[in-house]
């Protein structure tokens, strides 16, 4: 075996949360959040018509056989047709290269733990409890309820197979000295950090806009939760693609910190158009207005 390590600055990553998983989607996505590895980009739900066919795209760019891997996915073929996807930010790469002559490969440590604690814990169990197959703990089966890539080519790979845009698209944004999210296209002439009065700030929720005290963001925060959490659940994975959990929400609500910056030292401002409606940042905004807070910072578009 030849294994040796690799010093690289961040990289994309992503996970994907088999059918078999998906009764445990919260409980993942929060070990993948609180981890403090990576920042979530995007997390998208996809259903799948023929999981065959599908299984065989996405190993497509693995290093081991696929004949090996026909075998050892085959548990799929009977789970859910149903997965998520989530690109990731890995924050600080782990790299080891691992493996023999043309099968040896690049694998992140960070991912390994991450992924090897979430099938230690929501993979399917063995009748027997004793039986063990490394380097899952004992009674836990190798039916993986996820699936993770080890480098960036196969991120790559994985994003042809779910449709969706290239690792240049997400990095786009990377020149603004301020943070802005992928789904938001932005000029250096086109953007203006200015301080605008909370009372004319409004969201659009389900293409309805609205006053910040009439969200269910605003109402989360002030304790009436049910509403928001019928919306994320209605939206997860469509027209929400970002980690907006309720989990996530109150961690959020428990540290904000308006003056946060990023581990890349960005900092990190609600987004509004010329209209001032907000375009990334309600959960923000909405924290400041139960705080009383009469003005707020926004980059404006």
């Amino acid at each position: 075996m030849v294994e040796g390590r690799s010093c690289n600055p961040m990289r994309y990553d992503c996970f994907i949360i088999w059918g078999n998983g998906l009764i445990h989607i919260p409980e993942i996505v929060s070990i993948i959040r609180d981890s403090g590895k990576y920042n979530i980009i995007r997390i998208i739900k996809k259903d799948i018509n023929n999981m065959s066919r599908f299984i065989k795209k996405v190993y497509a760019c693995d290093t081991v056989p696929w004949k090996h891997l026909r075998s050892k996915s085959r548990y799929l073929l009977d789970s859910p047709k149903e997965c998520v996807f989530i690109l990731v930010e890995n924050k600080n790469p782990r790299e080891i290269y691992i493996g023999e002559s043309k099968f040896c490969h690049i694998q992140c440590e960070n991912i390994n733990e991450t992924k090897n604690t979430i099938r230690s814990l929501y993979n399917p169990k063995f009748k027997d409890p004793k039986k063990v197959i490394l380097p899952l703990p004992p009674g836990v089966s190798h039916d993986h309820c996820i699936h993770a890539s080890d480098y960036e080519s196969q991120v790559e790979h994985l994003l042809r197979v779910f449709q969706i845009e290239s690792l240049d698209f997400y990095r786009r944004n990377k020149e603004f000295a301020y943070y802005i999210p992928w789904h938001i296209q932005v000029s250096y002439r086109g953007i203006s950090d200015i301080e605008v009065d909370l009372d004319l700030i409004y969201a659009n929720i389900n293409k309805s806009i609205q006053k910040l005290e009439d969200t269910p963001h605003y109402r989360y925060v002030s304790g009436h939760k049910k509403p928001y959490i019928d919306y994320f659940n209605k939206n997860f994975g469509t027209m929400l693609q970002e980690d907006h959990f309720p989990q996530a929400f109150d961690c959020l609500i428990a540290s904000f910190d308006e003056n946060y910056r990023r581990d890349d030292g960005k900092k990190s401002l609600p987004i509004i158009n010329s209209n001032n409606v907000i375009l990334d940042g309600v959960h923000r905004c909405a924290i400041l207005k139960w705080r009383g807070k009469k003005k707020i910072k926004c980059l404006q578009i």
